[in-house]
This record gives structure tokens, C-alpha cells and sequence, in this order.
């Protein structure tokens, strides 16, 4: 999906359907960390992008933490800091509710585990 169609998004996910952030079990709404979000560019950048998005943000937010803190970067990233990473390197996104889909190897990221 390009870039001027997603949806817009915050640090805990894309907006819902209705364009409103998340509430409820999420935090409130911010800005993505700067620092979280490098975390996961740096994270992402050692997969190798596909054209089918298939692992879900959230999925690879955790493996992101888990590697960040194993290379003295963030140990957390938040969901919307990993979608802002994924669209900064242009990656294959498709929008799932608050989370999306990610267009990365899957090899890749069991590789890194």
C-alpha cells in the first residue's frame, strides 16, 4: 500500500476505521519515539523485504525489542514506532486493525532470533 493511502498512526497503532486513535487497553495517543524508531529501522533493515506483507507488527515489535536490547538500543519499541520504521524504509504494509501486516522474510527474522 502506498504511503498517502495508509491510515494515520500513533505510537500504539493505526487509527481505526472510524480515524480515531485507540483507546481503551492502549496508552494514550502519541508520537512515535524517535529512539524506538530507530531501533526498529536498524532491526528491519537486516530483513530482507518481500512483496507479501505477512508478519504482523506486533509480532516483529517484540523481536525488535528482543534485539535491541541484545545490541544496547531500545528494549522498547513501540507498535506504531515498528509501522513508522517499516514505512521510512518502505516496506510492504498492509493496515490490520491497529497493527499491520509487514512485507519482511520470514527466514530472515527466525535467523536473528
Amino acid at each position: 500500500m502506498t504511503i498517502s493511502k495508509l491510515p494515520p498512526h500513533d505510537s500504539n497503532g493505526f487509527y481505526l476505521m472510524n480515524g480515531k486513535p485507540a483507546h481503551g487497553c492502549y496508552g494514550p495517543p502519541r508520537a512515535p519515539r524517535d529512539d524506538e524508531v530507530r531501533t526498529a529501522i536498524a532491526y528491519l533493515s537486516q530483513l530482507t523485504p518481500t512483496k507479501h506483507p505477512t508478519l504482523s507488527s506486533y509480532y516483529l515489535k517484540h523481536r525488535a525489542e528482543n534485539w535491541g536490547n541484545q545490541h544496547g538500543m531500545e528494549s522498547y519499541v513501540s507498535n506504531g514506532a515498528l509501522i513508522e520504521a517499516a514505512i521510512r524504509l518502505g516496506l510492504t504494509i498492509k493496515p490490520v486493525n491497529i497493527n499491520a501486516n509487514i512485507g519482511v522474510s520470514v527466514k530472515d527474522v527466525k535467523a536473528l532470533e
